[in-house]
């Protein structure tokens, strides 16, 4: 019976020409536009990027160093102890690792740094309009170190201000900014622990290494945009099998062709065992007929096939559990709306949180960590992490992510169907 089910569906699919060119033809159309159109951003070839950075800093390190010299003395602190403090004070001055360490040195090429007097003289500045101002408070470095050596209390927080018209670069300012200070803070954790178990601490000269920005994609090899955009338009219209497969199956309900089934003693759960098995094999072939296309057209190659393979089952299988839960929604309420929402809205939205259209590390850390959870999104960065050289354990997080929806998906199908009573 399953079987039987499974061919059907082909056999209905291969004659719908219409959705053959939704799921084959348009995907290609749109690597061809967004990989000639976008290849600057992707590649970094052709697109400048020129960031103004405004830093207003209150203090002075080496005022603020005699201020920390006098604080220790004051709290009896040993002078052999007060001049290894001191030492170490020049590692951790973090307004000089943040602007002279990260942005002058480690990001150069697009960030330029402007030093103001004043809070005010940065933000009403006709001259330069900045992308972001950086703002230390007074005796930001004196209360850092006293955080760090003594245990004293967190210093006021730096402020970073972000200009609304310029939101793409302000963005990309603060993403590096919390990465800076997310690796600090993960630091001093750490030194503190070994500190209070007698061994080394972590900030000992030689260990504090300059931060610069986190990248999910760190140390691999570069894509091209026809690589990305292969990736993101094949994941993206993967999802259209989801609600094809959903649509026909309420077409048969409109049409009583379900109910004759239901009269051959057909179980309900073959009916959804058949239609995840349809909505995963068209997704899996959809899925390498495109990538084979791609390879010959675009030179997207798979030095990894078993990770791809890997790879491109598990998402298959993933939008034949996303097929079944539209299917069941629409069989619950009756209505074949819940199939148009999906194809026109959500899959648009699951597109931008996976990074089908940009890379969404471009506009927050957040959004990327959420794109994870989301089929398309964490088969992209798996596919994309196999084009650039990494290996199983690295693609490991995201294919669980991938299954545990499944999983889900599923389960929440079987509660929502109607019973047979009540079809």
């Amino acid at each position: 019976m399953v079987l039987n089910l499974l061919i059907k569906d082909l056999l209905q699919l291969y004659r719908d020409r219409k959705e053959l060119v939704i799921l084959l033809l348009m995907p290609l159309i749109l690597i061809s536009i967004l990989g000639f159109s976008l290849r600057g951003m992707i590649e970094g070839g052709d697109i400048s990027l020129n960031i103004d950075v405004a830093v207003v800093d209150e203090g002075e390190k080496e005022a603020e160093k005699a201020k920390f010299e006098q604080l220790l003395k004051e709290k009896s602190v040993g002078e052999g102890m007060i001049q290894i403090l001191l030492s170490q004070t020049e590692e951790l001055s973090i307004p000089e690792k943040l602007v002279e360490g990260v942005f002058q040195e480690g990001a150069s090429d697009i960030v330029t740094v402007y030093h103001e007097s004043s809070l005010e003289a940065a933000l009403q500045n006709e001259e330069n309009v900045y992308a972001a101002v950086i703002h230390f408070p007074e005796n930001y470095r004196v209360k850092t170190w006293e955080n760090l050596f003594l245990d004293g209390n967190k210093p006021e927080q730096v402020k970073l201000y972000l200009n609304e018209e310029e939101s793409f670069r302000g963005n990309i300012i603060s993403a590096i900014t919390e990465s800076f200070y997310r690796e600090l803070s993960l630091s001093a954790a750490i030194g503190k622990r070994v500190s209070s178990e007698g061994g080394n601490s972590l900030f000992s000269e030689g260990n504090y290494e300059t931060l610069s920005t986190t990248k999910p994609f760190a140390d691999l090899a570069p894509i091209t945009s026809f690589e990305y955009y292969t990736i993101g338009m094949a994941v993206m219209f993967v999802l259209y099998v989801a609600t094809y497969s959903a649509s026909y199956a309420y077409t048969e309900k409109e049409t009583h062709v379900f109910d004759r089934m239901l009269l051959t003693e057909m179980k309900t759960w073959n009916y959804g065992i058949g239609k995840w098995l349809s909505s995963s094999l068209i997704a899996f072939v959809q899925l390498c007929v495109l990538f084979g296309l791609s390879s010959i057209f675009y030179s997207v190659h798979w030095q990894n096939i078993h990770a791809f393979l890997l790879v491109t089952i598990t998402l298959s299988i993933s939008v034949g559990a996303l097929g079944v839960f539209i299917t069941s929604l629409n069989y619950k309420f009756e209505t074949r709306r819940i199939t148009d929402i999906f194809s026109s809205g959500i899959i648009s939205i699951l597109a931008f949180l996976g990074g089908s259209f940009v890379s969404v590390t471009s506009f927050s850390e957040t959004l990327w960590r959420i794109g994870a959870w989301t089929p398309n999104g964490a088969a992209l960065q798996s596919y994309l992490l196999i084009l650039r050289g990494g290996n199983w354990e690295s693609i490991m997080p995201m294919l669980g992510n991938i299954l545990i929806l499944s999983i889900f998906l599923i389960l929440l199908s079987l509660w929502i169907f109607p019973k047979r009573r009540e079809l």
